[in-house]
């Protein structure tokens, strides 16, 4: 079952950071702080790896309030699309624990805009899920520097993707055109 109450709750809290301090820039880290819960608990009581992924779509949506994202795609008809994630896993969370999830924008290449969270736990990093994804328009892919544009006039300064997002990056391209090949025998 998917998280929707605490995910309304994630954006209203947003906004209303957004009335009191103003939108965070698109290079800023958000955090939002939930707690886990028994329905987010597999047979081993502790969030399965599913469920962390849901964890950091909460942290995403957070960012999207925050940064002003989400209005502007609203707005014009852009929607923001996971392509690929990836997460790792540190130390076990259990039902009933307070945790932040710590959200970023790591850079982007081509279409594709890469963003971190990371879920802390008493000041420490208990998982970490990485995304590659792209926004969407009427017409297809929209380049992050037209979105950045309208955020981030000063992009370029920002552009550094560390070595091991840009080897994941790649690996999952290498993944897709694998994919596309098996279709095509079929």
């Amino acid at each position: 079952m998917y998280i929707w109450f605490r995910m309304y709750y994630m954006m209203a809290k947003a906004w209303w950071q957004n009335k009191r301090h103003g939108y965070a820039n698109i290079f800023d880290t958000t955090e939002c702080t939930t707690h886990t819960y028994w329905n987010d608990v597999d047979f081993n009581f502790h969030v399965n790896n599913g469920r962390i992924n849901t964890i950091a779509d909460l942290g995403r949506m957070h960012y999207f309030v925050r940064t002003g994202l989400l209005r502007y795609a609203l707005k014009n008809g852009v929607r923001p699309m996971v392509g690929d994630i990836t997460a790792k896993y540190r130390r076990e969370i259990n039902a009933f624990q307070k945790i932040t999830i710590q959200t970023r924008l790591v850079g982007w290449e081509g279409k594709w805009a890469f963003m971190e969270h990371r879920i802390v736990r008493n000041g420490r990093v208990v998982a970490n899920v990485v995304i590659r994804g792209v926004f969407t328009g009427r017409n297809g892919p929209i380049p992050p520097e037209t979105l950045l544009e309208h955020f981030a006039p000063d992009a370029h300064d920002h552009a550094q993707i560390p070595d091991w997002v840009l080897d994941w990056h790649h690996s999952m391209d290498g993944m897709s055109q694998q994919l596309r090949a098996e279709e095509s025998l079929s």
